[in-house]
């Protein structure tokens, strides 16, 4: 095996530490853009889970309670969420964005643990693939609903649950994974040929006429 010129062993540890100091690099700022923009999206997923919230229980507050269905149908139908529904205390659900499911008794486990802890919940689960977070909110008897409820009866009156697709999250991590993997290969090729270009000209050549200097009057001797 024939034994590496010292102009090939300095480029391959320059090389060498370049992949290594640019890759650091890579993997950090990637990191850090991901949960970027991670706290992005999640920071809008709970100002949107806000925002229905609250107009689902001032409609229910006003005693409108005909139009929460069209409403949920629509904010699905919209995109903004996956789905929407709405339970009463005895986990019967009372609207919901999938009609089939009205006035049927509620499947979701989750609602007796979340009228038990009176907290609400949040995590994220996968649904076929699609990453996707899930909100329950405990909907508590306040004094604007006496209108149609009794204040001292009933403590709880019923849930929401509100599932977004953080697809969009997803999507925005694998397009900024790539975008540092091909900035990151392209600044090492360049970096790769500047070293190359540089160290020939500065250093190799003139060793080599030196090298050579050397040689001519060993030669006339």
């Amino acid at each position: 095996m024939k034994k590496l010129s010292i102009k090939a062993k300095v480029t391959i540890v320059i090389c060498a530490c370049l992949f290594l100091v640019l890759g650091a690099m890579s993997t950090i700022n990637s990191h850090l853009q991901s949960s970027t923009i991670g706290e992005m999206c999640t920071e809008t997923g709970r100002n949107l889970s806000w925002t229905i919230t609250q107009q689902l229980e001032q409609i229910m507050i006003h005693g409108e309670n005909e139009n929460l269905q069209p409403l949920t149908e629509e904010i699905v139908s919209k995109g903004l969420l996956e789905e929407i529904t709405v339970v009463d205390a005895d986990l019967k659900v009372k609207r919901s964005s999938d009609k089939s499911l009205v006035d049927k008794p509620a499947a979701d486990p989750m609602w007796k643990a979340l009228f038990e802890s009176l907290s609400d919940t949040v995590f994220n689960t996968e649904v076929d693939g699609v990453p996707v977070k899930v909100t329950y909110h405990v909907l508590e008897n306040k004094p604007a609903c006496v209108q149609c409820h009794d204040a001292d009866a009933e403590k709880v009156l019923g849930g929401l649950k509100m599932a977004q697709s953080m697809k969009a999250l997803s999507a925005a991590t694998t397009s900024s994974y790539f975008t540092n993997a091909v900035l990151s290969i392209m600044g090492i090729l360049i970096l790769v040929a500047s070293i190359l270009v540089v160290q020939k000209k500065l250093i190799f050549d003139p060793l080599k006429s030196v090298k050579s200097n050397w040689k001519w009057p060993l030669k006339a001797t």
